[in-house]
């Protein structure tokens, strides 16, 4: 049994400084739940909770397990809002959830405005529990600083504090597994009746927020093959008597779990009587559904998972293989992305603190890989990020960086190690030189605050150039309506107004009085002159630069076609609400700074 790095300083002053940073990232996330407008993903899983516990259907929005959107529809449910289910059940096989969810936002107005925000607060203890895990397991292997450094880490990171108040699964997932993973380290220390089953529940828990999380049954195969391989004597969990109890008992319980939540809906159906969507499993890849296995000796295979789970993840891959618009660094691609593009996308969006602290950290963590016992160290805490970041890196077929937010707690959790020094020799300079990085990382996140979905590092020129180097939710998802609005009323003069947002909440709702401006195709320049109605003129970023992906829901506003609005990068903004949507004065013609 490896002996645990004892923690240094009393154990009541680490509780009462991740206390006092749980308290804060609580007020960070609230503070943002109730300024930020729905986001596009909102929109569909806000009302797809609703449907799930109103009716029991857990068919809509099924690309996404139901956890998140289930907790967080709970005191939504109360407020009884106006519904309307209609439609969406009459073909399982499409997706209806951001029809539905539009016309929730129309009828319940402004007042859905209060439900998504009292929603989201339900989110925000998911987020505690990634910071309490990672300051728990960074602590547990490095001392108590290296715990409080993780945790702030966390409680600070742009990113999380982005996502971490929304109705969506990304933080949730990130939260729960990691948890998963450091469960795992408990039950290898001590592989216990107890540990067995939290572990299983842990590993339900994440895979009810995402699909994605089926990695984990192969990442602690591969864990448990190469920790037994290489450091055997290390943790009892390797003996060879506990595998089945890995092995069988925790996927047992993790799938026993899923399948309750669901209900059992339809679970054991037989393989060969799914009606597939992607290519992969026999579809078209487009609306024509199919099934290679029913032909096959494997059609009679009863599939252990809820019908709407698998339905989902069916829909998640053929989203990946029909592709959409993917944008970097001012290049539109249609159909497939970049492989770097996580990459790149989390040089830009991660705080210059952060990084320097991480490749501190891991210059230390392989300074202890010359003891077998960092050697493990190094398995358990680097083969889980690995996976997932090769596993969304090779989908190209969509791009977006909230899709690798589970790797940041693990990357928090070796900067932990950055406390030892480098290494493993920490002196004054360096101690000093890691609050430095700390202090900067805070300061860094806070400077873009409450515009959090917006950051941008100092290097990639901080939120206002986001735009330059990513979009969609990595800068403009639609969170910034309110303000819309709110900047319309401050502004009487900016009539006519012609707005070009995105997502799937319409300014309208809010009573926002606007027009479409016109698409490329008809705009014309000549001489510095644009056939361009005088007026004031709100476009999204992620319409400058040239994307297209739902525009707005109604069907009295036209959609223009790829680049339709990329006229706009050649106009001088006049000025800007939050960091995802510019305005534009034109005046006989011309731009107006």
């Amino acid at each position: 049994m490896p002996a645990i790095t004892p923690p240094t300083g009393r154990p009541w002053q680490f509780t009462m400084w991740v206390a006092l940073l749980l308290a804060i990232h609580i007020y960070l996330l609230a503070f943002q739940a109730f300024r930020d407008s729905p986001t596009l993903d909102e929109v569909g899983h806000l009302p797809a909770g609703v449907c799930h516990i109103t009716t029991g259907d857990m068919s809509l929005y099924c690309v996404n397990p139901p956890l998140v959107r289930s907790v967080a529809a709970m005191p939504v449910v109360l407020m009884r809002p106006q519904t309307d289910w209609k439609g969406f059940a009459t073909n399982p096989l499409s997706r209806w959830e951001f029809d539905v969810g539009r016309r929730f936002c129309e009828m319940n107005g402004e007042r859905s405005l209060l439900m998504f925000a009292v929603a989201r607060l339900l989110c925000i203890p998911f987020s505690l529990l990634g910071a309490v895990v990672v300051a728990m397991w960074s602590r547990e292997w490095f001392g108590h600083k290296a715990g409080l450094l993780s945790a702030t880490l966390w409680c600070f990171s742009p990113n999380l504090l982005a996502h971490g108040h929304l109705v969506t699964p990304d933080v949730a997932a990130t939260s729960l597994g990691v948890t998963t993973c450091y469960l795992f380290t408990r039950w290898l220390r001590e592989p216990t009746s107890q540990h067995t089953f939290l572990l299983g529940t842990s590993l339900a828990l994440a895979l009810l927020c995402k699909a994605t999380w089926l990695v984990l049954f192969g990442v602690l195969l591969l864990q448990w093959i190469l920790l037994r391989l290489f450091t055997p004597r290390f943790y009892p969990g390797l003996n060879a008597k506990h595998f089945a109890k890995l092995f069988v008992v925790v996927p047992v319980l993790a799938l026993a779990g899923l399948n309750h939540f669901y209900a059992w809906e339809k679970s054991f159906t037989k393989l060969g009587e799914f009606q597939f969507m992607c290519d992969a499993l026999g579809g078209d890849g487009g609306w024509e559904p199919g099934n290679r296995f029913e032909r096959s000796w494997m059609a009679e295979l009863p599939v252990p998972l809820p019908v709407s789970f698998v339905r989902g993840v069916d829909f998640q891959k053929r989203d990946f293989e029909q592709g959409a618009e993917s944008y970097l660094r001012g290049e539109v691609r249609q159909g497939g992305g970049w492989w770097y593009y996580y990459l790149y996308g989390l040089a830009v969006k991660t705080p210059l603190g952060t990084m320097a602290l991480v490749l501190i950290g891991i210059t230390s963590c392989f300074s202890l890989a010359r003891q077998r016992i960092g050697q493990a160290r190094m398995v358990l805490l680097f083969t889980c990020p690995a996976a997932v970041f090769l596993f969304v890196s090779s989908q190209t077929g969509l791009n977006h960086l909230r899709y690798v937010l589970p790797v940041l707690p693990f990357a928090f959790v070796c900067a932990g190690a950055s406390t030892l020094g480098l290494l493993g020799v920490s002196t004054s300079r360096q101690r000093g030189c890691i609050v430095v990085l700390l202090v900067t990382t805070i300061v860094e996140s806070l400077a873009s605050y409450p515009h959090c979905l917006s950051f941008f590092n100092v290097l990639a020129g901080g939120p206002a150039q986001g735009r330059f180097h990513l979009v969609d939710s990595s800068i403009d998802w639609g969170q910034d309506m309110t303000r819309l609005r709110n900047w319309s009323e401050q502004h009487p003069e900016a009539r006519p107004l012609f707005v070009a947002a995105f997502g799937m909440f319409d300014p309208a709702v809010l009573d926002v009085k606007y027009r479409s401006p016109p698409g490329s195709s008809v705009v014309t320049e000549q001489a510095g002159m644009w056939n361009l109605a005088d007026g004031w003129y709100v476009v999204s970023a992620h319409r400058v630069q040239g994307m297209r992906r739902l525009l707005m829901p109604r069907n009295d506003r036209p959609v223009a076609a790829t680049g339709g609005y990329a006229y706009f990068q050649q106009l001088v903004p006049c000025d800007r609400i939050g960091y995802s949507l510019l305005v534009y004065q034109i005046r006989d013609g011309r731009s107006v700074p």
